[in-house]
Parts: structure tokens; C-alpha cells; sequence
């Protein structure tokens, strides 16, 4: 913004002369920390039933991404291959 011919910088606080900038996160003057990132996390699927009715069956389960936020399973890609449970 120019002012009696000088010209000054305006930031997003709208403060004249000042060069507050928006982060990341969308904050005017933020340091990128308040942004709330998606989590995704490791859970196992139900049991499932017995394979035989009697003796000797198996059950299995394995496990799935999740979203932290939602409890619902997503690509797995987005969860950390190293804390995959066996």
C-alpha cells in the first residue's frame, strides 16, 4: 500500500508496515503448528468365525489403516509400515 507516495507492506493482520504472514495452517502470523493433521493408525479386524464347528478350526484377523479420527479404514499406505502389527 502506498502512503503519501512511499509505499509500505500490509499483513494479513492488516497492519500497516507489517509483514505478518498466513502459515500453512491458514493462521495470519501462525507458526504452522495449529494445523489438526489427519492420523492414521494400525487396528485388527474382528475375529472371524471358526473355520470348522468342531475342533481344530482356525479364526483369523488381520490388520487394517484406520482413520483416528473416524475409525474408518483407508488406504494402507498412509499408515507407518514400521508400527504394522504381525
Amino acid at each position: 500500500m502506498c502512503v503519501q507516495g512511499r509505499c509500505m507492506p500490509v499483513g494479513c493482520d492488516l497492519k500497516l508496515g507489517a509483514s505478518t504472514e498466513v502459515d500453512e495452517c491458514g493462521v495470519c502470523g501462525g507458526n504452522g503448528t495449529l494445523c489438526k493433521r489427519p492420523a492414521f493408525i494400525w487396528a485388527e479386524t474382528p475375529f472371524s468365525t471358526c473355520s470348522v464347528t468342531c475342533g481344530g478350526g482356525t479364526q483369523e484377523s488381520h490388520p487394517v489403516c484406520t482413520s483416528s479420527e473416524t475409525g474408518e479404514e483407508v488406504d494402507g499406505r498412509l499408515c507407518s509400515v514400521e508400527s504394522k502389527p504381525d
